[in-house]
């Protein structure tokens, strides 16, 4: 288990990367998920993840609007990837 979250981290507003990445080895998609489908916790009150994937934010956004950013942006990321969309 690793060490915990620094204290100063504490009651901080974060968004989450959604991606859940092995830190050593971060390119390799056997070792990825994301919260809501290989990891529970995507949409309760309260859940854990990796102190690395909860960044600091500083918005006047309210939480739910915030909570679209990171699920909407790798879902459309993804999407346009499959795709192999290019621009002419």
């Amino acid at each position: 288990m690793g060490a915990g979250v620094d204290a100063a981290r504490v009651g901080q507003r974060i968004i989450s990367d959604c991606w859940l990445r092995d830190a050593k080895d971060p390119t390799n998609l056997d070792k990825t998920g994301s919260f809501g489908s290989e990891r529970d916790g995507g949409f309760a009150e309260y859940t854990t993840m990796p102190a690395r994937t909860a960044l600091a934010i500083e918005s006047s956004l309210s939480a739910a609007e915030l909570a679209t950013f990171s699920r909407s942006y790798s879902t459309a990321e993804g999407m346009l990837t499959r795709t192999t969309l290019t621009l002419r």
